[in-house]
């Protein structure tokens, strides 16, 4: 039985969004901190930096894997990107599971001053832009592994791709 708190820590500062995952990096996650992330990028950012922690985290799941993919993707748009800090050698094996450790970019970070806590709240209900963007990161986990796994062609998974989203 859990004793402590389940929650996300999060500060911004003019170009960078810090979020903290304790315990666990899951779809309940990604619910949590997608609004931040969406609040963060409605701003005029040049250069866009999302750096999550992962110091506190023991395990992330797809659904998470997922998510960072999409935010990733919606970074580098704007010529930004996602910055893994502190990430625990559990968490840098899932995500080498996944077939993404490569993809990503690490780099140990202090967390800035005036940190906002949110608790992770389960059951909840989703919104349908979280749903979106983990469904959309899981697609591309999909067509990475279909790639990877069976040496296809981006070309000939793309039907599997389209299929899941």
């Amino acid at each position: 039985m859990r004793t402590t708190p389940w929650r996300l820590l999060h500060a911004q500062t003019a170009d960078q969004l810090y979020l903290a995952v304790e315990d666990r990096a899951t779809h309940a996650t990604a619910h949590h901190a997608e609004p931040l992330v969406a609040e963060f990028l409605a701003g005029d950012l040049l250069r866009p930096v999302v750096v999550i922690d992962l110091g506190n985290c023991g395990w992330l799941d797809e659904a998470f894997a997922g998510w960072l993919l999409a935010v990733q993707r919606r970074l580098a748009a704007r010529g930004g990107r996602v910055v893994l800090s502190r990430c625990l050698p559990a968490c840098r094996e899932d995500l080498r599971l996944l077939g993404i450790d490569a993809s990503l970019d690490y780099e140990d970070t202090c967390a800035p001053d005036g940190l906002k806590q949110t608790a992770i709240t389960v059951p909840y209900r989703a919104e349908r832009r979280t749903v979106e963007t983990i469904a959309q990161g899981t697609a591309e986990l999909v067509r990475r592994a279909l790639t990877r796994a069976a040496d296809v062609s981006l070309e000939r998974s793309g039907a599997a791709y389209d299929s899941v989203t």
